[in-house]
């Protein structure tokens, strides 16, 4: 038999532990709910850590304009690739912002060479959230340079189209 100490010891260890995933489950319906109603991708400027450890600033004097989208593993190399033909057509001033979905695409985007744009490997909670739940539902974010989300645009096939797409989606913000 247990002594009544022992007793005691493990009733505070249960409650405490029930406690922690009650307020863990509360932090997360309080997510939920925030996302049901968006609010801006980072709450202000974007900043971030990149693949190489790096500091990201994504700021007015970089773009009018940052397009949020998510890199995924196992291997991101084609993705970097398209996202790379998307960049050579968009107009000036929009920037991309690559988002990896783990800790392994953080590693291989890390051994490629020549990314012509940065890929966040940690950043704001809110902001990689939304990205990820847009990526799901296979949509890109388009952001203000205060990390205030514009619209979204479905992810298209073929480069040519996403650049259509994220023009038009470019355009319509700016009425």
């Amino acid at each position: 038999m247990l002594s009544f100490a022992k007793q005691c010891l493990f009733s505070l260890l249960f409650l405490a532990i029930t406690a922690a995933l009650t307020q863990r489950a509360m932090q997360n319906r309080e997510v939920v709910a925030q996302f049901r109603h968006p609010a801006p991708v980072s709450g202000g400027v974007f900043t971030g850590i990149d693949v190489h450890g790096q500091l990201i600033v994504l700021d007015t004097p970089v773009a009018d304009r940052f397009v949020f989208f998510t890199l995924h593993a196992p291997d991101p190399s084609a993705e970097i690739a398209y996202w790379q033909n998307v960049q050579v057509a968009l107009p000036g001033h929009t920037g991309l912002v690559g988002v990896c979905d783990s800790a392994m695409c953080s590693d291989r985007v890390r051994h490629l060479p020549g990314v012509s744009f940065p890929v966040v490997a940690l950043g704001a909670y809110g902001a990689l959230l939304n990205a990820a739940t847009m990526d799901q539902a296979g949509r890109v974010l388009i952001c203000g340079p205060r990390g205030d989300l514009l619209t979204t645009v479905s992810k298209q096939a073929r480069p040519e189209n996403l650049v259509n797409a994220l023009v038009g989606g470019i355009n319509e913000t700016r009425h």
